[in-house]
């Protein structure tokens, strides 16, 4: 049965001031170099692509999801490759085994690169990944010399450090696209408001001119209330339409363009990926 593979999603066109140096063409050179290993079966060599993403990408607030599943699926290439040749050779020898220290050489790395520019620790993804590497090489009888992942003290408000990613996590631009759409639909409601005021301005107008010919000081009263009201609902239907309709737009915008870096570098999840979900805030 063939492996899983993982695609790369398309990211955003815009260029910004990280990827000036030409780092964002870079990553995604090393991307395709690595999907094309991984198609061929060369998992290790899709693994070392992969990685080399982490070192064209500088961790920051814009890379931090692109870093992480740049990490994820080196791994995953990792596993797959050290799953390969044990099984072709029959057996495991330093060889194999030197796939898994890579693996968790790299899963160091990052993470100490994450602790150093964001602080607090990482996602459970990424535990959750490393500690099935280390599973691997305890059952193939070799040690770990690698060094544990750190974990800081965890904050009060924040007690179990291994489940603030919904909370650390880059924004995935969800909630702006969810209230960005409200807020249009509230601001096209806003229509009938104006159109039911022009109805009533221009019946009132009628009703004004016909009591201004009859002399009917009282009717000549309400109308005029009727035309003041009248035009008090189309002002405010107005402004509302106008400042709902682009400030939804606005959102939405900005939603859609978050949700394409949040989705950027996403690999599309196969067999072995089940249960490593991208969760944010907005």
């Amino acid at each position: 049965m063939g492996a899983p593979v993982p695609v790369m999603a398309a990211g955003p066109a815009e260029i910004d001031r990280n990827f000036q140096d030409g780092s964002r063409s870079s990553a995604r050179a090393l991307t395709e170099q690595g999907q094309a290993s991984f198609d061929a079966g060369d998992y290790e060599g899709a693994a070392s692509s992969w990685s080399k993403i982490l070192d064209t990408l500088p961790e920051n607030d814009l890379n931090r999801e692109e870093r992480e599943n740049a990490l994820l699926i080196s791994l995953e290439a990792y596993k797959h490759a050290y799953r390969r040749k044990t099984a072709e050779r029959g057996g495991t020898s330093e060889a194999e085994v030197a796939l898994l220290r890579k693996g968790l050489a790299l899963c160091d790395a990052y993470t100490k690169e994450f602790v150093r520019v964001h602080g607090g620790s990482v996602s459970p993804a990424v535990v959750e990944s490393r500690v099935e590497v280390e599973n691997m090489l305890a059952d193939s009888g070799r040690t770990i010399e690698t060094t544990p992942t750190p974990i800081l003290p965890p904050t009060t408000t924040d007690p179990d450090p291994f489940t603030r990613t919904g909370i650390q996590r880059g924004p995935s631009g969800n909630g702006l696209i969810a209230a960005g759409s409200a807020t249009i639909v509230v601001g096209l409601a806003m229509i009938p408001l104006v159109v039911v005021g022009a109805q009533r301005s221009k019946d009132a107008d009628e009703d004004l001119k016909q009591a201004m010919d009859e002399g009917n000081m009282e009717a000549i009263n309400q109308a005029e209330d009727r035309k003041s009201s009248a035009t008090a609902m189309i002002i405010s239907g107005s402004i509302l339409l106008g400042v709902l309709t682009v400030g939804g737009s606005t959102m939405l915008g900005i939603g859609i363009r978050r949700r394409i870096r949040y989705t950027a570098f996403s690999p599309a999840i196969g067999p072995r990926f089940v249960g490593l979900s991208l969760q944010g805030r907005f």
